[in-house]
């Protein structure tokens, strides 16, 4: 039984195989290959995702408003004082959370 690589099973899920080779793999998934079937299953549920994403994008008002209540604090743009004693090596408040976490309280700012 041959087997068919990743790249072309993610081609077959898109479809954009052509009609010969979309045939020959769907005879091999009729055959009743567990790998393969495994692994279409996966990239179909990831182009789903992929798919659905837009619609967990935030409107576009509240990015132009989150943008401009920034705007004002200058963090990000913030030099360096060569004539300090200290230096901030790390700020809680600079590193947003990463994409998708969530956190039911608001935590301190930290500073190093």
């Amino acid at each position: 039984m041959k087997h068919f690589a990743a790249e072309e099973w993610i081609d077959f899920v898109r479809q954009v195989v052509r009609t010969i080779g979309k045939e020959k793999m769907k005879e091999h998934l009729e055959q009743g290959c567990k790998s393969c079937s495994n692994m279409v299953s996966l990239l179909r549920r990831v182009r789903q995702a992929a798919e659905t994403e837009a619609n967990y994008r935030p409107p576009g008002d509240a990015v132009r408003i989150a943008k401009a209540s920034f705007a004002g604090s200058n963090l990000a743009g913030e030099q360096k004082r060569r004539d300090s004693l200290a230096e901030l090596l790390f700020d809680s408040f600079l590193r947003p959370a990463l994409e998708g976490a969530r956190s039911s309280s608001i935590g301190t700012r930290q500073m190093l």
